[in-house]
């Protein structure tokens, strides 16, 4: 079975609102005798029209191309994020077993681009390492968020691999949001660095020395501390009360960022992103910076940017794994309202990055 060509998407998919999903890996994930026949082959890597499918909630529509740009430099993807024609747009190639499908249904509010893959470590990193290159190249600097938590570790460890030093060099990375806990020797003699190349935490403390639990430390041990250069950060994680903690940040938040560039989002099972909680008040606080005292998810006291910052953003990547994830995500791309993850909507490009077991209860996949 041939199949045509990815064709210029929008921003998220398509302007119509459709989500794309991509299937990619080494095995296929869907039966594609279920799949509506295309109308036409690929011609140059443009949009081809085929027959609609009627299946669930939305129209189908399928479309394939060579996803090798997901794991170099997507010199070899027809079109980059948002659509603008590669340098390779007139080649368009369909590998035996991997490859891209977009399933689109209709909805009113543009969805997520929605990448299925066994290595969601390497292709989320990989559109992160894209997105933050082509901001550095329009505006000589970026801005990352970056969550914490199991899920991104893989990320983190291969932008420690992959990362250019010069692009490295040029971002300032902050967190989503951090534990509030006590900081080594109690956090009252020392504070955490908030810029440069550095290895070690002041007065001859290390990374290691950091709460288990710290955001923090979870970027340290994964990324920053294996990579050849560091960039520059904003830690969350800061000595004293938690409103002089969240007072302080905000200062550092507007005086050094002013925003953010792209983010990197992790999702949890109840649907929270950053510390902005299903049924919490603070989700809806306006300001930069969010204080917790009551975080229904242990420890108590957290600070998060809030939701207006982390959509205002050119570029989100969300990356869930695990069959644990699948409930939350099926009912987010949803847009059940009662979730931060399915109220979250950023103003630029929003890509999701699972693994077929948090995928597998995604509707146009059942």
């Amino acid at each position: 079975m041939e199949l045509p060509g990815q064709g210029a998407g929008g921003r998220h998919g398509d302007a119509d609102g459709r989500a794309r999903v991509r299937l990619c890996g080494s095995r296929r994930l869907a039966d594609p005798r279920r799949l509506p026949a295309p109308a036409a082959r690929c011609a140059g890597g443009h949009l081809h029209p085929v027959p609609p499918g009627r299946r669930g909630r939305g129209r189908l529509e399928l479309h394939r191309h060579d996803p090798g740009g997901l794991g170099g430099d997507r010199r070899s993807d027809p079109h980059l994020p948002g659509g603008e024609p590669g340098p390779r747009a007139g080649r368009c190639t369909v590998p035996r077993l991997r490859g891209l499908l977009e399933l689109r249904p209709v909805s009113e509010r543009p969805q997520p681009t929605i990448t299925i893959t066994e290595d969601p470590g390497r292709v989320a990193g990989e559109l992160l390492r894209s997105s933050l290159q082509r901001t550095v190249e329009r505006r000589g600097r970026a801005r990352l968020a970056i969550p914490g938590g199991g899920s991104p570790v893989p990320v983190f460890r291969w932008l420690a691999a992959h990362l250019p030093d010069a692009l490295a060099r040029a971002l300032t990375v902050t967190w989503v949001d951090e534990r509030h806990l006590p900081l080594p020797d109690g956090g009252d003699r020392r504070s955490l660095p908030d810029g440069g190349d550095w290895r070690s935490l002041p007065d001859g403390g290390d990374w290691r020395s950091l709460p288990a639990e710290s955001n923090l430390r979870g970027a340290w041990e994964h990324w920053l501390s294996r990579a050849p250069i560091c960039p520059q950060l904003l830690p969350l994680a800061l000595p004293g009360s938690l409103e002089q903690a969240r007072r302080q940040l905000e200062e550092r938040f507007v005086a050094q960022l002013g925003g953010l560039d792209v983010v990197l989002l992790g999702a949890g099972p109840d649907g929270h992103i950053a510390s902005l909680f299903p049924g919490h008040p603070a989700a809806d606080l306006p300001g930069p910076v969010i204080a917790l005292s009551d975080s229904p998810k242990p420890p108590p006291e957290r600070l998060s940017l809030s939701m207006s910052v982390l959509e205002q953003v050119d570029h989100a990547v969300l990356v869930a794994t695990g069959a644990g994830k699948a409930p939350v995500l099926a009912r987010a791309l949803d847009r059940d309202p009662e979730l931060p993850l399915g109220r979250y909507h950023p103003r630029g490009a929003l890509d999701w990055v699972l693994d077929p077991s948090a995928a597998h209860l995604l509707p146009e996949l059942t």
